[in-house]
C-alpha cells in the first residue's frame, strides 16, 4: 500500500464580536463616546463629558443599576450591551451680608440640581436677622429661621 496524497485539515476559530451602544441620558448636559463593536475579552473605554455647570454621575445598565461613577470607565466586553451616561445640571448659590457690620451669612457655592442646601444668617449683637432677598431686591420667605 503506497500513500499517494496527504490531506491537511484545518480549523479556524476567531473571538465572538459584540457591542456596546452607549448613549447621554440627556445630550443638553453631557455627551459620552466608546460605543462600538468589541471583541470577546477586549477592553472598553467609555468616556463622559459634562457640559458647562453640568456634571456626570455614573454609568447605568439596562436595568438602571449603577455601574460606576468614574467619568472614564475602563472594562472587558463578554457580551453586548446598552450603557447609558447620566448627568446633573449645577447651579450656583451666591450669599451676601448687605452689611457685615450688622451680621455674617455662610459661602454659597455650586451645587447639584435637587440638593439639599443650608445657608445661615448670624446677626451681630443688637441686631436681628431680617430675611433672604434675591438678586432684584425681592424678599424670599421660603426659609426655616432656627432659634438657637
Amino acid at each position: 500500500y503506497v500513500i499517494t496524497s496527504i490531506l491537511f485539515t484545518k480549523s479556524a476559530f476567531s473571538k465572538e464580536l459584540f457591542e456596546v451602544k452607549v448613549e447621554s441620558d440627556d445630550e443638553n448636559l453631557g455627551s459620552v463616546t466608546g460605543g462600538g463593536k468589541y471583541f470577546d475579552g477586549d477592553i472598553a473605554v467609555l468616556e463622559a463629558n459634562p457640559e458647562e455647570n453640568c456634571a456626570f454621575v455614573g454609568w447605568y445598565d439596562d436595568n438602571d443599576a449603577l455601574i460606576s461613577t468614574d467619568s472614564t470607565y475602563y472594562f472587558p466586553v463578554y457580551n453586548s450591551m446598552k450603557i447609558t451616561g447620566v448627568f446633573i445640571q449645577k447651579y450656583t448659590i451666591d450669599v451676601e451680608s448687605d452689611n457685615e457690620t450688622q451680621g455674617t451669612v455662610t459661602d454659597g457655592g455650586t451645587f447639584n440640581a435637587g440638593e439639599s442646601v443650608t445657608i445661615e444668617a448670624y446677626p451681630n449683637e443688637n441686631y436681628h436677622f431680617a430675611g433672604w432677598y434675591d438678586e432684584y431686591d425681592d424678599y424670599e420667605d421660603e426659609y426655616e429661621e432656627d432659634d438657637e
